[in-house]
């Protein structure tokens, strides 16, 4: 018998895990251990003869597990097709991709499932089948407003964690960028040139081809990020503008 709601479609909670969402399989979560949170890493040490610990902070967090419940009316459907299709969009391509719940619908996970899906017998039986994705350990911004910054010694505010932006400056020659004390040298500029803080990167892209060509070679200093609270970006050299993609995150 099909489990009854009182609530209307939109107001269940879904979730969308790459391009698809639960609810064009007619999934419906019934819980979801949203408070989970991940554990900061650090080392404890014990010394001899010394009450207490000593702990080394590392500065991260580990990955996390978030466990949704779900149910599925089976009625007139072919389980075992259903059941590979499930499948198949969760666990084929055996990667991280966006995890969006539909109650924060603002931000995002970088997730991958990991639990063993027997699905076929588990929905026959009940209905009810569990979903375990693995995430990475921070919420990330779902939309990033591009920042623009045409003055040295401007200001941006970060009320989230510390976070990796992709920085783009415009300019050409020799070209000094400061964020936060760390200074980053840049040299032989031509036209652009892109700093991607999360990957590690320094690259440009050809006007005319598109492609993407490498200019770590370029840069010297270390990838900065933008700190909680207040961060301070000055520049010197022939720089037009600089746009930032902040990439904003929470826990």
């Amino acid at each position: 018998m099909a489990l009854q709601y009182c609530v209307s479609e939109n107001e269940l909670v879904s979730f969308q895990y790459g391009e698809i969402n639960s609810r064009d399989f007619g999934i419906v979560i019934t819980d979801i251990n949203e408070l989970a949170s991940p554990e900061r890493r650090f080392e404890r040490i014990e010394i001899p003869g010394r009450n207490g610990s000593l702990i080394l902070d590392e500065g991260c967090y580990s990955n996390f597990n978030l466990e949704i419940e779900c149910y599925i009316d089976v009625d007139g459907k072919d389980i075992n097709i259903l059941a590979s299709e499930i499948k198949m969009w969760l666990q084929t391509d055996f990667s991280y991709k966006n995890l969006i719940i539909s109650r924060d619908p603002n931000y995002y996970r970088e997730a991958i499932c990991i639990n063993k899906l027997d699905l076929e017998e588990v929905i026959k039986d009940l209905g009810y089948f569990k979903i375990t994705f693995e995430c990475k350990p921070l919420k990330k911004q779902l939309v990033n407003n591009l920042i623009t910054i045409n003055e040295s010694n401007s200001k941006l505010i970060n009320t989230g964690m510390a976070s990796y932006p992709l920085i783009k400056v415009f300019g050409n020659g020799d070209i000094t960028l400061e964020i936060n004390n760390e200074v980053i040298e840049l040299t032989e500029v031509q036209g652009h040139i892109y700093i991607d803080c999360e990957l590690m990167n320094a690259y440009k892209i050809d006007i005319h081809t598109n492609d993407v060509v490498n200019e770590n070679s370029r840069m010297f200093g270390d990838f900065p990020t933008f700190k909680h609270g207040e961060n301070i970006i000055t520049y010197s050299g022939d720089v037009e503008k600089i746009e930032i993609e902040p990439r904003w995150v929470v826990l």
